[in-house]
Formats: structure tokens, sequence, C-alpha cells
């Protein structure tokens, strides 16, 4: 069903280009561009760009080609698999002031996608595992520029984020969960949301001090 909602998709936005924009498509795809990618990236609306689902497929598709047939991925596919979160990543740098929920958006697709092929990756040089805290700074940034504004709703959607979505399986076996907790120990404010840190801090303390003791 996804794919299928991709091909209608990417058909939808090659008829509205211009044939300067599908000449530069074909330059790309000789140069061995990913453009499917390019496509998704340089034509999507902002409305796209605010859909968790499509940006995450942004994501996921390169990993996705990347993986070998065991989902796996090795030491030199590393950077392969992360292209996608690259562009994603460099479009959330580009809105996080003019769009900033759309940077947000973009930040917490690259975590949540990352972070479960990490079991499953050679990431020894450090290109997933980086990719992930790069999206952690960003959503650090937005949120403490958000507090420091009349208006800061931004940074409590990414504290409310940070504070149901530690927990969830997907980002057992790595640092996700405690990156989590770091993010909303540097934006809470009022002290309700410092209450609600202190319960998600001591959930997560638990089974870690019974297993030490």
């Amino acid at each position: 069903m996804r794919h299928m909602r991709d091909v209608s998709g990417l058909k939808k936005k090659l008829h509205a280009m211009s044939r300067e924009q599908l000449e530069k498509l074909v330059e790309d795809s000789i140069r061995g561009d990913d453009v499917s990618r390019i496509i998704k990236t340089s034509h999507a609306t902002r409305e796209e760009w605010e859909d968790t689902e499509y940006v995450a497929g942004i994501v996921r598709e390169s990993v996705e080609r990347a993986s070998d047939r065991y989902n796996g991925i090795t030491y030199r596919a590393t950077s392969d698999a992360i292209d996608g979160a690259r562009d994603v990543l460099d479009h959330a740098e580009e809105f996080k002031i003019a769009k900033p929920r759309a940077a947000t958006i973009c930040c917490q697709a690259v975590i949540e996608v990352l972070s479960p092929i990490l079991m499953y990756a050679d990431d020894s040089n450090g290109d997933i595992s980086g990719a992930i805290c790069e999206a952690f700074e960003l959503l650090e940034d937005m949120s403490l520029h958000d507090r420091n504004g009349k208006d800061d709703a931004l940074r409590k959607e990414i504290l409310e984020h940070a504070l149901t979505e530690w927990p969830q399986k997907r980002y057992e076996g790595w640092d996700c969960p405690s990156m989590f907790l770091e993010l909303a120990a540097s934006i809470v404010m009022s002290p309700d949301e410092e209450k609600r840190f202190e319960r998600a801090l001591a959930k997560y303390v638990a089974p870690r001090a019974d297993a030490s003791s």
C-alpha cells in the first residue's frame, strides 16, 4: 500500500515539473543519484514536510536500499543508509526558523527510523548514530529558541514528544531513551513540567538500579 502511494505521489510531481526540471532529473539519474529521493525532497509541499509518514518514508527508503537480504547494514553501506536522513536533516536546518514544525517532524522522523537499525548495522564509523545525534541537537536548538520567544508552543510539543517517546520499544538497546530525557531536561520550564520529567527519570533509572543491586 505504501509503495502504491509513493508511486502515485511521484507521478503527480513529475507531471507538474517543467521541461528543464525533467532534464535535470535525467542528468541526476545518469550520475547515479537517487531520483526518487530528489523528487520527494526538492518538490515536497509544506504539508508533506509536516507529514511524519511522508518524511519517514524518505529516510526509510535509503535504509532499505542499503540493507542486505538479511536486513543488516554493513560497515561500507552505512553512509548510503543515511542518504535520506542527510537530505531530511539538511531541510530541517533550512526550515528551523521559517518552518519550525516541519523541521521538528524531520528530526523526529530521523530518530524514529534510524534508531532501530542500530541493532542490525555495523555503525563502527558512527554514520547512523551521528545522524541521530544531529537530529537531537537540532530539536534542542529549536526548543531553546522557541522558549526565548513570546510563544513557546513548539518547545512544549517537543517536550511532550520526548517524555512520551523515550520508553518505546524501538529505542531499546541504544542511547536514545537517555537522549530523549537529556533533551527534556534541557527544555523543561514550569514546575509541572519538572515533575513530569522527574517521574520519567525515575521510571528510567529504576530497572537499572535494580540490575546493579
